[in-house]
């Protein structure tokens, strides 16, 4: 049985017991009221109630014991009211062996109730205790909540700012002599090699592709050998002419996006008479895809089945011997 069921059962049983009391005592001040009532009616029969009344309450006169007797009416009121304090008693009484089943042997002591009462009163105060530290702690738990944000929005800032001191620091020590203008040298590089491996990839049919080395040299990636990567000097002469070219496209490709002026023409100077005929189709056919409505390609070759690919020819004669001067003239 807990606490509260304790002090409850010790409650119920102290109200019973004072409304026992309270009518226990009507009643018998109803008896005594009814017992005095018939005493006194009694002796006003036998003639001398005036008498012992006087003699009693000491009134002067002896009409005035009239206002004293109880009619029989009032008699009656008097029996109901006992009857009925008889009837309220039955049910405290009842209700008082209810509770005592109830309760059963686990009877206490009033030493033990009012140590339960004090543990309980105890128990309680505790009770705020905790309750008032929980509300401090959930104070400063959302007063830590709100700080944790602010630190977290802090640490983002933070990270952001040096980030940028990073980026503030390379730009310093890039801007630093003549650093920039290799940096910039070093990008524009990778930019031109890796447009220029894109097309000597497809002037080789997907044999080569050029690399940078470490230290900003060409190297030549071999796919027919599984990628091996080797020194762009071991390559034949047709093939250095091919990346020679590959590298003169992606140079000047790269000029056409970034000048004041649209680069419309290009001129290619021999080299042609290393190849063969079937890479002399791939680089003429390469040479027609290059070619459009805004920039016009040139060759210089002495090679016969190169100048007859070519559309348009430009045919310079030299001087001769008898005092002919050198002439020029143009083939469609």
């Amino acid at each position: 049985m807990t606490a509260k069921e304790v002090e409850k059962l010790a409650s119920d049983y102290e109200n019973v017991k004072n409304e026992q009391l309270t009518n226990q005592t009507k009643r018998e001040d109803a008896v005594s009221r009814k017992q005095k009532a018939e005493q006194d009616w009694e002796e006003q029969k036998k003639g001398n109630a005036y008498q012992k009344l006087d003699s009693l309450i000491s009134f002067e006169r002896s009409d005035n014991l009239q206002l004293y007797r109880l009619t029989e009416a009032e008699v009656e009121q008097i029996d109901e009211a006992v009857e009925r304090l008889h009837q309220q008693l039955s049910k405290v009484e009842l209700h008082l062996e209810r509770l005592n089943e109830q309760i059963g042997k686990d009877t206490i002591s009033t030493e033990q109730y009012e140590s339960v009462v004090v543990e309980l009163q105890q128990s309680n105060e505790r009770l705020e205790q905790l309750k008032e530290k929980r509300t401090n702690a959930q104070t400063a738990l959302e007063q830590l909540i709100e700080k944790h944000e602010r630190y977290t929005e802090l640490e983002t800032l933070c990270k952001e700012y040096e980030q940028k001191l990073s980026h503030f620091e390379e730009l310093e020590r890039v801007f630093r002599g003549k650093e920039f203008v290799d940096f910039l040298a070093e990008e524009q590089l990778v930019q031109v090699t890796k447009h220029a491996s894109e097309r000597l990839h497809t002037l080789t049919r997907g044999r080569y592709a050029l690399v940078l080395d470490s230290s900003g040299g060409f190297m030549i990636a071999d796919y027919f050998n599984g990628g091996e990567k080797r020194p762009a000097s071991s390559l034949s002469g047709g093939e250095t002419f091919l990346t020679s070219l590959a590298l003169a496209l992606s140079l000047s490709a790269s000029i056409q996006l970034t000048g004041e002026k649209a680069l419309e023409f290009f001129f290619l100077d021999e080299g042609f008479g290393t190849l063969d005929s079937e890479l002399l189709d791939t680089v003429i056919h390469a040479l027609e895809q290059l070619q459009t409505d805004h920039l016009a390609v040139g060759v210089i070759s002495h090679v016969p089945e190169l100048q007859e690919r070519l559309q348009t020819r430009l045919i310079v004669t030299p001087a001769t011997a008898e005092g002919k001067g050198s002439a020029a003239y143009i083939e469609y």
